[in-house]
């Protein structure tokens, strides 16, 4: 776990400097055009998350997304279906605490 929940409800005057900037850096993102768009889609579903509005998001949720796009991490192409994903998360989340299911 990452600490406590922060609920996600908080009111737009609510949101610090950086997180006015992410917010906007991700929506002038996604008007470069659909495949740009399609990233952040995807990115939202590697974070299995439904909601698609970078202001429902932390700073943090905010930033990776930046830096796995920057790595080359989030392929438009390569995520067909949220199924899918939902095996290759439980497949990483396997590997990562080293037991099998």
């Amino acid at each position: 776990g990452k600490g406590a929940i922060v609920p996600a409800t908080m009111p737009v005057g609510g949101w610090s400097p950086e997180k006015q900037a992410l917010v906007q850096r991700i929506k002038d993102f996604q008007k470069i055009g659909p495949a740009e768009k399609k990233q952040w889609e995807v990115f939202c579903m590697m974070k299995q998350v439904q909601r698609y509005d970078p202001g429902s998001h932390d700073e943090n949720f905010l930033n990776e997304f930046f830096l796995m796009q920057q790595a080359g991490q989030i392929s438009a192409e390569k995520h067909e279906s949220p199924e899918k994903l939902a095996l290759v998360e439980k497949v990483k989340n396997v590997q990562k605490s080293g037991h099998m299911a």
